[in-house]
């Protein structure tokens, strides 16, 4: 009998992750941070832990406007430049004055899986709902921005080819 309850409440608990998270008020970010620290050999666990921890990861409204870059593949970004960008989309955690990253710099400092062809600039409207994290894979203490909901086509203000 204990052992059905086990696996009722296991199926459960991957079926809900929102609210399982949601019935611990001050521990969120601890259940994100658990689902970081796990060891991963591979780059599909790495990218399962990446996503199970967005989830995991309480959304935030944006007090003011915030602008910031997507690293990606050159023919993702024209279609995002096309359609908009989806929910989900990761998302540097905000520009730094400067020369941008290089393709292989921005691979190592925020953990792509892929080197890049295309930085994006983004521009983060006021109360756009995000997700907060640190780069699974990238330079410790290098953060990164998931957007909730998605966001048209307009938050594109240009798209740059990188090499």
């Amino acid at each position: 009998m204990t052992r059905k309850f086990a696996v009722v409440l296991f199926i459960a608990f991957l079926a809900y992750p929102h609210s399982y998270a949601a019935r611990i008020p001050l521990g969120r970010r601890a259940v994100a941070r658990s689902i970081e620290r796990r060891p991963a050999p591979g780059l599909t666990n790495m990218l399962r832990r990446d996503l199970s921890r967005d989830r995991a990861t309480p959304p935030s409204i944006l007090s003011r406007d915030r602008i910031v870059n997507r690293y990606t593949i050159l023919p993702r970004a024209k279609v995002e430049a096309r359609n908009g960008l989806a929910s989900g989309t990761h998302l540097t955690s905000r520009v730094r004055p400067g020369r941008p990253l290089s393709a292989n710099g921005a691979q190592k400092r925020l953990g792509l899986p892929s080197r890049t062809e295309a930085q994006e600039r983004v521009l983060l409207k006021r109360e756009t709902s995000v997700r907060f994290n640190k780069a699974l894979g990238g330079k410790p203490g290098v953060g990164e921005i998931t957007i909730v909901k998605r966001a048209p086509r307009t938050v594109l203000q240009n798209v740059r080819r990188i090499h």
